[in-house]
């Protein structure tokens, strides 16, 4: 894949129109795949222009930190001339409460025709991922395999974070269908220490009430009922990282729901969306186990391109909230893909997207989402 591929480090507009302008001089690409890190500072006021510029088919997106091999990486601009043109388009309106998705798409997105596999971004902190997602679903169903992940910046900030032919977009997704085969594994590694609690007022990703009592109050007191745990109300985040939320799905392992944030009424807000009167555990884990998981996810990703799976590329969506809770270790989880004449690229992103066409169409979040795909 490395004909295809140019990871560059410095973030710069300069370097990645080089790429673009290099990848679209050739014969045998016909699209690109852009991965860009927040830390770049891009904007439509600086990148735009550029955007529009392309000959080529684009999607792609800004996420806090890419992957390359068995690196993050801060700073910089992955990009992939795919050898195959994708069929690319894009969802406004993604916190839209009048929007039905499921029509939108029926009406607007192309049949999917032989497509196998849908690489999907979307804003991150857009208040309607689910109904996007289910709506795809009921248009694609299981003959498609999805793979892709929330885009945006760890300051939380809302800003575009889109990138396709039309310039950078906010509050959207943009999605491309492929003609082409794939194997994705999903798995987090999270298991329960509390739980059930239902929750009895939210909206979105916001969690007023859980068992009619303030979220904030019943999910302090799980955390401070651990051992050797201190709660810290000025730094919500740090505990949060170590215990997330486990949505129960029917049929389905725990999905999870990573809260980030309180709200000035008490309420938890989350990356994804959790129903009413769904029923919510509180989820613990500990850096071997999510390597373990890691690991897995690999395995059934190869296991779905039987014969080809060792020589085909690595398209990595991990969740930054996980590689956070990691720390340096991290590394541990990267050296699992990373092995010997195997190409792995990827994002650290704000929740995770992914079937393997066996089951419903997710948004994760703290998990890890392999594609084993030749674009």
């Amino acid at each position: 894949m490395e004909h295809f591929l140019r990871v560059e480090e410095s973030g710069r507009i300069e370097a990645l129109q080089e790429i673009c302008v290099e990848f679209e001089s050739r014969d045998d690409i016909a699209g690109l795949l852009i991965l860009a890190c927040d830390a770049n500072g891009y904007r439509p006021d600086n990148l735009d222009l550029l955007l529009k510029g392309r000959t080529l088919p684009v999607i792609g997106a800004v996420f806090p930190e890419l992957v390359s091999g068995n690196r993050k990486i801060s700073r910089g601009t992955i990009v992939i001339g795919m050898k195959n043109r994708a069929r690319i388009f894009s969802v406004a309106g993604l916190s839209d409460e009048n929007v039905d998705y499921d029509e939108l798409i029926n009406r607007t997105v192309p049949e999917p025709g032989n497509a196998r596999t849908a690489l999907v971004f979307v804003d991150g902190f857009a208040g309607r991922i689910a109904a996007l997602l289910e709506g795809l679903f009921n248009n694609f169903g299981l003959e498609v395999n999805y793979l892709g992940g929330g885009a945006g910046s760890l300051t939380l900030e809302r800003k575009p974070c889109l990138l396709t032919n039309q310039g950078m977009l906010e509050d959207a997704a943009v999605i491309a269908l492929l003609d082409l085969p794939s194997g994705v594994g999903v798995q987090h590694g999270w298991s329960s220490v509390a739980g059930p609690f239902k929750a009895t007022e939210c909206h979105q990703g916001t969690i007023a009430s859980l068992d009619w009592q303030p979220a904030y109050e019943v999910y302090r007191q799980v955390v401070e009922a651990r051992p050797g745990e201190v709660f810290d109300p000025d730094d919500f985040y740090a505990t949060a990282q170590k215990y997330p939320f486990g949505l129960r799905k029917l049929d389905a392992e725990m999905v999870v729901r990573d809260p980030f944030q309180v709200g000035e009424k008490g309420e938890i807000i989350c990356v994804g969306d959790v129903p009413l009167n769904s029923y919510l555990y509180v989820l613990t884990s500990d850096v071997p186990t999510l390597v373990d998981a890691a690991s897995e996810a690999l395995r059934l990703a190869l296991a779905q391109c039987p014969g080809r799976g060792e020589d085909l590329p690595v398209l990595l969506f991990d969740c930054i909230s996980r590689a956070l809770f990691m720390g340096e270790r991290f590394d541990d989880e990267l050296n699992v893909f990373d092995q010997p004449g195997r190409t792995v690229v990827g994002a650290l992103t704000i929740g995770e997207i992914a079937n393997s066409g066996r089951s419903y169409l997710e948004l994760f979040n703290k998990t890890a989402v392999v594609g084993v795909i030749d674009l």
